[in-house]
């Protein structure tokens, strides 16, 4: 994967003029010229660039991290592989074209359910991986997540039918991360299921929703994690003031509640 300066910038957090003076004083990264005149840097400069600014969080001195070899700041970094910071790149500098073509490229390759499982969850950890680690910001993560929601449904309307939805998908009240439900609404529909997705409801909210009478069964999403007791009490409540009895949680942060010891 080959890099601008301004790439660097955008992954790294860092300025351009930062980047330079690092390079003009330190020669610590490797671009090379291209015949339009611009340099281009590697994955390797990236990961380098990355190193350093973890050794400054952690409190070591410039002085001493810039003595390291080049390949003893490599070694201290492995985060992505070269497609991953391919479709990084896409996503910070928001080229929903790009993107487009990616997850085009593997559907034509794999069942709905695959893709989903092969490319696009895989595309959604690494953004929260990205995310976490400070390389998309903010606005990086959300401008994605909201261009792949309706992408995602654009892709998967064909299988939506008029029958009366029998299955709801949600997420679970005040988790505003709606793409885990979403994929899993996209399976359902895949298998001929008749649901209806709704993204988040406040709990009021959802429980007037599901005692319409048609719902038999109800998937709530879990992307940030929860108490255990916050789980059992809205599990209880929908059995108890609602006609469903099949109650689903799923996703991340349903896992990660029940992997934590009580």
């Amino acid at each position: 994967m080959k890099f601008l300066i301004k790439d660097l910038s955008r992954l790294t957090g860092l300025s351009p003029a930062r980047i330079r003076k690092w390079q003009e004083r330190f020669q610590i990264l490797a671009p090379v010229q291209g015949e339009n005149g611009y340099h281009y840097y590697d994955n390797d400069d990236l990961r380098i660039l990355l190193s350093l600014q973890e050794r400054l969080a952690a409190g070591q001195r410039l002085k001493s991290i810039i003595s390291l070899s080049r390949e003893e700041l490599l070694s201290s970094q492995v985060l992505f592989r070269d497609e991953e910071w391919s479709l990084l790149n896409a996503i910070s500098r928001s080229e929903f074209r790009t993107l487009e073509g990616h997850f085009n490229n593997a559907l034509e390759s794999y069942s709905l359910p695959q893709w989903i499982r092969k490319s696009v969850h895989p595309a959604v950890m690494l953004t929260g991986e990205a995310w976490s680690k400070g390389i998309l910001s903010v606005a990086d993560e959300h401008a994605f997540s909201h261009w792949l929601r309706g992408y995602i449904l654009s892709r998967v309307e064909w299988l939506q039918s008029n029958q009366t939805p029998l299955w709801l998908v949600t997420s679970f009240p005040g988790d505003e991360h709606e793409l885990g439900a979403l994929l899993h609404y996209a399976r359902l529909l895949y298998y001929r299921v008749p649901v209806r997705f709704c993204g988040m409801l406040p709990e009021e909210h959802l429980i007037k929703e599901l005692q319409k009478e048609q719902y038999r069964s109800v998937s709530v999403s879990v992307v940030i994690p929860r108490k255990r007791e916050e789980i059992e009490r809205l599990r209880n409540r929908i059995k108890e003031e609602t006609g469903v009895r099949h109650v689903h949680f799923g996703g991340y942060g349903y896992k990660r509640t029940l992997s934590l010891k009580d």
